[in-house]
């Protein structure tokens, strides 16, 4: 049974890289939320995404990756904790993280 992140998320990965032209050409600069080998979504923020995955399926796994990345940074395993957002008149501030 693969423990690394790497293998936890194999498809995932596999998935990101076969189509990463053509996330990054259709979605620039979004994070995208795939889970097994099917792309979930879209979204502005890296929280957003977290949150949609965390949402969808728990402690994951999932991957969460900014289109365009060459780093394989974003990967969601195990309990997180996603930040909250404090809202005052001047607007979203995140508390810490």
């Amino acid at each position: 049974m693969a423990t690394s992140a790497e293998g936890l998320l194999k498809a995932e990965m596999a998935y990101y890289d076969e189509h990463a032209t053509e996330l990054l050409l259709t979605y620039p600069n979004r994070f995208v939320l795939i889970h097994g080998d099917e792309l979930i979504g879209t979204f502005e923020s890296h929280a957003e995404a977290v949150r949609e995955g965390v949402g969808r399926y728990g402690q994951g796994p999932f991957l969460v990756r900014r289109t365009g990345d060459k780093q394989r940074t974003g990967v969601i395993l195990g309990p997180v904790a996603v930040p909250m957002l404090n809202f005052r008149a001047e607007g979203p501030r995140h508390s810490a993280w």
